[in-house]
């Protein structure tokens, strides 16, 4: 496409996810130096919606162009990765993931209450509004990965405004994890393993001399915190702590992160035994994951001192 102009306009019989795939072209250009990142105000404004958009045109619309890249398996993906650049890429980006965040309040309500037109299609209706938002998670997550990578590298970057946009990325995930029947809730789950992997991953005692540290030992989110709340479920927190020892981070300082959140790993193991020998579908047990986060076990116990959990419960993202 050098030395070429590029289409100022989708054509009228285009198809509705194709106007995204451009928007996705030119962010992949504009990150290779070609050209500038697309507007996104445009963009922004297609997730304003009323409760009388979104079963008219305007709602339609914003369905149909994400409706062949809905996340997958695949978080947060290429997809959200270049929707996002256009405001990762610049200062503000914390405050730009946060206004589009808002600006979908109503699919939130429509994931917990369902929308009134919906009539006998309330599944499916739910099921759109949750991939959706689905999506936006996964685009908070792009959003922070390609801040962070250039971080110590653009003046535009402050470590700060990540560790704000990781907060709100938090606090948005669990705020969609508490419904009490939300869609796609293993999926909102890995989105908060992602967010506490970048969490460590990204702790100044981890970064070392390699990268610029995000954050302070004493920034919140905690990684406690993290661990506390996949604490709940014990193979929650066995799958994040294998992923842990997999991302090769330091065992020693998650041995002191598990002592100070209060947990016991070894009664952690043993209770999802005992789960998995009632029910192996809902708490399968991986003897590789046992193998791997052998290490964590302390070899002395220590006396240990309870820590309240921090975990947002949703609030700071209106």
């Amino acid at each position: 496409m050098l030395n070429r102009g590029l289409v100022p306009a989708l054509p009228a019989d285009a198809a509705p996810w194709e106007a995204w795939c451009y928007r996705c072209v030119l962010s992949m250009l504009a990150d290779e130096g070609i050209g500038e990142p697309p507007p996104f105000a445009a963009f922004a404004d297609q997730w304003q919606l009323t409760p009388e958009d979104w079963h008219q045109q305007k709602g339609r619309d914003l369905l149909a162009r994400a409706s062949t890249r809905l996340p997958s398996d695949e978080i947060p993906g290429l997809f959200a990765h270049l929707l996002v650049f256009p405001i990762a890429s610049r200062a503000g980006f914390a405050a730009g993931w946060l206004r589009l965040w808002n600006s979908a309040h109503y699919l939130r309500e429509v994931l917990e209450f369902g929308s009134f037109d919906a009539g006998e299609s309330d599944y499916s209706d739910r099921a759109d509004a949750s991939s959706l938002l689905l999506l936006l998670g996964c685009m908070g997550l792009g959003c922070f990965d390609q801040a962070a990578r250039r971080l110590g590298r653009d003046d535009q970057v402050e470590a700060g405004e990540l560790v704000s946009l990781h907060r709100i990325l938090t606090s948005a995930a669990m705020e969609i994890s508490q419904l009490v029947d939300t869609l796609h809730r293993d999926r909102w789950q890995t989105v908060l393993q992602h967010l506490a992997l970048r969490r460590i991953y990204w702790d100044g005692r981890i970064a070392g001399t390699s990268r610029a540290a995000v954050f302070d030992p004493e920034d919140e989110t905690s990684i406690q915190a993290y661990l506390q709340y996949f604490h709940a479920d014990p193979g929650d927190l066995i799958a994040f702590l294998h992923a842990c020892m997999s991302n090769g981070f330091d065992a020693a300082m998650l041995r002191e992160e598990l002592h100070d959140a209060a947990i016991n790993l070894q009664a952690c193991v043993t209770s999802l035994l005992r789960l998995h020998e009632l029910n192996e579908r809902r708490y399968p047990l991986r003897a590789d994951a046992l193998q791997a986060i052998a290490p964590l076990m302390p070899a002395v116990p220590r006396p240990r001192r309870s820590v309240p959990a921090t975990m947002p419960a949703g609030q700071g993202t209106t």
